[in-house]
């Protein structure tokens, strides 16, 4: 029989690439915690059955990554009323009944790490331009909201998707297509990229960020490659930037607390830990 008091995981499809699991691992392994986290494919037509019986196999928990963040809503008991507002959930809680509450973790993920790496970025941050409009762009637009930001440029190959999220938030937020990036990029405060490009083997992220002010932040949720081109183009013109590695690791934080009991800290030994240890 098995060791392990608490079972908790991560599904998607694929999963190889996830670095959830070797970020539980290391938090289970620091705090001493009888648990186990494991990666899980679950391909998109088995979603359903799999999360009804989620409960059956002793799991406290999961995390939910793509391609199933906005369908998986569907088969839960619950929904936290920050997810309902993204439209995805990316933590689920199994309780002893075996119901299912969901939650999205990526608007107190962005901003913790946010808040970590650039103390007081509200004060600089007055307008913002937010790349592409999925459930990540939903999340940003969403946190930037929570803290205030004045103004709020969503700006995505398909004009329509653009439109349609800014649509859900209030009038600060407006939609536009990749066509008007180089105007708006003149006053921006801050840019944040929630889109793929830049990610290993996609397509590079074309932007010219000569165009923003020296105070300007730059915010990249990619995080494979740590260094981002648009990273790299930021840090040469000494603009202050953020990556993506953080808000993944904020991100996990809830998740582990409600399944394991703990909550674990984000720390410079866990950043190093996740990138340089193979």
């Amino acid at each position: 029989r098995n060791q392990y008091t608490i079972y908790a995981g991560i599904i998607g499809c694929p999963i190889s690439h996830s670095l959830s699991p070797k970020l539980h691992r290391y938090w289970l392994k620091k705090y001493h915690i009888n648990g186990a986290y494991f990666p899980i494919e679950v391909r998109p037509e088995n979603l359903e059955t799999f999360l009804k019986n989620v409960a059956r196999f002793k799991i406290k928990g999961l995390n939910i990554t793509v391609p199933h963040k906005e369908k998986a809503i569907r088969y839960v008991d619950s929904v936290s009323e920050s997810a309902m507002k993204i439209g995805a959930i990316n933590t689920l809680f199994v309780d002893n009944d075996g119901k299912l509450s969901a939650t999205n973790t990526d608007i107190t993920g962005f901003l913790n790490n946010l808040d970590y790496t650039i103390p007081g970025w509200q004060k600089i941050a007055i307008k913002c331009i937010v790349l592409g409009a999925g459930g990540a762009a939903t999340a940003v637009v969403a946190a930037l909201e929570e803290r205030g930001v004045k103004e709020i440029i969503v700006i995505n190959r398909n004009k329509n998707k653009a439109v349609k999220l800014s649509n859900f938030f209030s009038s600060n937020v407006v939609g536009t297509d990749w066509s008007n990036i180089n105007d708006a990029l003149s006053g921006i405060d801050m840019l944040i990229n929630t889109t793929t490009l830049g990610m290993v083997n996609q397509p590079e992220l074309q932007i010219n960020l000569d165009l923003l002010k020296p105070s300007s932040i730059v915010y990249d949720l990619v995080y494979a490659p740590n260094e981002t081109k648009l990273l790299a183009q930021a840090r040469k013109r000494n603009l202050q930037s953020v990556s993506g590695l953080g808000m993944l690791l904020h991100q996990a934080v809830d998740g582990f607390e409600g399944w394991f009991g703990l909550r674990p800290e984000v720390d410079k030994n866990l950043e190093n830990f996740i990138l340089y240890d193979k």
